[in-house]
């Protein structure tokens, strides 16, 4: 006989059961420990029994919240655990918590609780930086309050800037100010309603940077620290290539965007990636786009299948999709009845440019490939290439697509200083990924299992690296690389030089230190110099 029995608890004590959970919540990582007051920053949080079916607790009430939640089935590339990527934005009011994942329906803890300490500091919105000397790194802070705040203080107590996304800032020392103009030798002053300092910095990160300003005095009347929070300056190439400016062009019935600018020899930059990534495209080369016209008449092409360029037509185009995007770069060339061009490949962009300058040497002047992993000897024996991607492809946006902060988090990690990465870059690309012609092609590619693993690129590949051992490459080669590139590729780098050196090609090698897979956006100044002394006239 089946008994049913049926316990009736107090709503209270029902409460305080699921509240307790498990004995033992499973131990969590969290990436931040602390956020000050006025703050957004990024979290991740790992651990192997989180959920999709979650409930964050312990923010109500705080003055902390969560903008953008994102469950992900692998946290991080090297993490197989399961994870949540969060925005937080703590208010003024902000006071520190204890953060729980809790299970959606049982209430149960999914993971520890995680402390998030806020510190005591009163928040400045208004400060800003004014750039002085911008080929020195060289600004001015300028912090400004109301009653009944008073920075008369902070000069004798002093600033700090915490690490953090943001352009790392210091101080000018008070011998450094006295070697500057007159204008520039005051370091650091103070008023009750603004604190004015010279700072320098080295980075270029379009982050917050955090300042500290200890000895300011509050409503209280007693001195306690400040938080306030500052922007680089915003930079030139940020108009550069507006969507205005395209221009298309039909290259054996492709209709082909580009943007053209610039007089002198002719220069095309040809992004990376393929069909099924949106960010790649034309606007890869923003950064450098509008420097390098001053020295060449520069063009930046979508290629076949990406940006606004049109899709191959049809399936057997798209098999040929490897094969293809070499013939639409030189149609491209012909089209435009281009002649000495110089070509710098990023990426998936190396095989055209190198395909072309092996095919036509007489058209092509100069080559440049930039952590071009598709046309270099593999040297990757911990498989990290094919782990990065494989997260990139599979993990890193929400099963229903991307948004703005999935992108935004991808351009992260292919980043190594976080120099330049924008906001609008992930704008940009989500529209693009909204469009029809996109959706049909990554659907496509992905059907087909096209990418640099099959066995139909390898091939391709495999020709086109015999072709350069075999000494074929007659152009001047510059091959640039991150030395940090999240695909541990850079060992394949230097061997892509020792190919062609032993091969009797002319070749160079230049590395970036402490830069990613983009080194022309995380350096920008420096690579386009090293463009124009390589493939033009020393600057």
């Amino acid at each position: 006989m089946n008994v049913t029995i049926h316990l009736f608890l107090p709503s209270t004590l029902w409460i305080a059961l699921v509240m307790a959970g498990p004995a033992h919540a499973q131990q969590c990582t969290i990436s931040v420990d602390a956020i000050d007051r006025g703050e957004r920053t990024s979290v991740l949080i790992c651990g192997a029994e989180l959920s999709s079916d979650y409930v964050l607790d312990g923010l109500s009430g705080s003055g902390i919240s969560a903008s953008y939640e994102q469950f992900l089935r692998r946290c991080d590339v090297e993490v197989k655990d399961r994870g949540l990527y969060l925005v937080l934005n703590a208010d003024q009011t902000a006071q520190p918590t204890s953060l729980t994942i809790r299970d959606a329906d049982s209430g149960a803890p999914l993971c520890n609780e995680m402390a998030i300490a806020v510190p005591e500091r009163l928040l400045v919105e208004s400060a800003a930086l004014e750039s002085l000397v911008p080929e020195e790194g060289l600004f001015r802070l300028k912090i400004k309050v109301n009653e009944p705040m008073d920075l008369s203080g902070a000069c004798d107590a002093g600033l700090s800037f915490p690490m953090g996304k943001g352009p790392p800032l210091t101080l000018i020392s008070p011998d450094e100010a006295a070697s500057l103009p007159e204008a520039f030798n005051q370091p650091l002053t103070c008023t009750p309603s603004t604190l004015t300092a010279l700072v320098r910095t080295k980075g270029q990160q379009r982050y917050p940077a955090k300042v500290v300003v200890a000895g300011v005095t509050g409503r209280s009347g007693e001195m306690s620290e400040a938080v306030s929070y500052v922007t680089l300056p915003t930079p030139q190439w940020a108009s550069s290539m507006p969507q205005e400016d395209a221009k298309y062009v039909d290259v054996d019935g492709i209709r082909t965007r580009y943007f053209e600018k610039g007089e002198g020899p002719a220069l095309i930059l040809v992004h990376g990636g393929q069909p099924s990534a949106a960010g790649s495209n034309a606007w890869s080369w923003k950064v450098n786009f509008d420097d390098l016209s001053k020295h060449f008449q520069v063009f930046a092409l979508d290629r076949l299948g990406q940006g606004y360029t049109d899709n191959p037509k049809t399936k057997q185009d798209f098999e040929n999709y490897y094969q293809g995007v070499s013939d639409h770069l030189y149609g491209f060339i012909e089209a435009l009845d281009l002649d000495d061009v110089s070509l710098v490949g990023q990426s998936q962009g190396g095989l055209p440019v190198t395909r072309v300058a092996l095919d036509h040497p007489d058209q092509i002047s100069c080559l440049i490939n930039v952590d071009t992993t598709m046309i270099a000897p593999l040297d990757d024996p911990q498989m990290r290439g094919a782990k990065f991607y494989m997260y990139i492809a599979g993990f890193l946006h929400p099963k229903e697509g991307a948004t703005i902060e999935s992108l935004h988090r991808g351009s992260e990690l292919y980043s190594h200083t976080l120099n330049n990465l924008s906001e609008e870059k992930a704008h940009t690309t989500l529209a693009i990924s909204r469009l029809p012609k996109f959706i049909e092609a990554a659907k496509t590619i992905n059907e087909l299992g096209l990418n640099p693993l099959h066995p139909d690129v390898q091939a391709i590949r495999d020709d086109l690296l015999a072709d350069m051992a075999s000494g074929q490459l007659e152009v001047p080669t510059l091959i640039v690389w991150g030395h940090n590139d999240p695909e541990g590729s850079f060992n394949s780098g230097f061997n892509l030089f020792n190919l062609l050196s032993e091969a009797g090609s002319p070749a160079a090698f230049h590395v970036f230190a402490n830069a990613g897979h983009q080194p022309f956006t995380e350096y920008p100044n420096e690579f386009n110099r090293l463009v124009l002394s390589f493939c033009g006239s020393p600057i």
